[in-house]
């Protein structure tokens, strides 16, 4: 989750949610690895990303995603490979 239940979301009106920003931006660098990458490890990135941000209008307050996870399995990211 972006935040815990009975907590906001901070998000730029022009740019979007930062939690959604971030993981694009951590799938996309995942997906073209030359490594395998665990989905939970990329969900700890997005989360230490979101939490680095330096919201200047929240006064120290920080938004720090929730992580919850009920997976059975890992779910690895496949290295890049150009051949596909």
């Amino acid at each position: 989750m972006c935040c815990i239940v009975g907590h906001v979301s901070v998000r730029n009106v022009a740019k979007g949610s930062y939690f959604l920003r971030a993981l694009s931006d951590k799938l996309e660098r995942a997906m073209t690895s030359t490594d395998s990458v665990d989905f939970a490890q990329v969900l700890t990135e997005v989360t230490r990303t979101v939490a680095a941000y330096n919201f200047l209008f929240a006064r120290k307050k920080k938004q720090v995603p929730s992580l919850y996870s009920t997976l059975t399995k890992e779910i690895h990211i496949p290295k890049y490979s150009e051949n596909v």
